[in-house]
């Protein structure tokens, strides 16, 4: 697995579908998509995963898998809270498969299970 963390990159589409895929049902804030992003990130980093940082900004590169997810309809927002598109589960799955092995050897399935929710 150390040898695939080596090579193949975490991108931002994928660490965002990933936590996207673990909160199906959830909206999320803007801010709990981060913070489930960004604890994802620290714990595949921990794992010896190569995450791609585009400017070298975790803030930025969430914003951009946000983003890609969002024009490409995959997830929607409203009222402030973004949620996967009804109908998209198997793309969102695409994305989220390219860094499922590196998920795994970092312990499974991310606990980004927001502890509060936006009003």
């Amino acid at each position: 697995m150390q040898a695939i963390a080596r090579i193949v990159p975490v991108l931002p589409v994928s660490l965002v579908a990933t936590v996207f895929l673990h909160n199906r049902d959830a909206g999320l804030s803007e801010l709990e998509l981060k913070s489930g992003a960004y604890d994802l990130i620290l714990r595949l980093e921990k794992a010896g995963a190569h995450i791609y940082v585009p400017r070298a900004d975790h803030d930025y590169a969430i914003g951009v898998g946000l983003r890609m997810l969002l024009l490409r309809r995959i997830v929607t927002e409203q009222d402030g809270l973004y949620r996967a598109s009804a109908g998209e589960d198997a793309l969102l799955a695409y994305y989220a498969n390219a860094i499922e092995p590196l998920v795994a050897a970092a312990g499974g399935s991310p606990a980004v299970e927001p502890v509060f929710r936006a009003a």
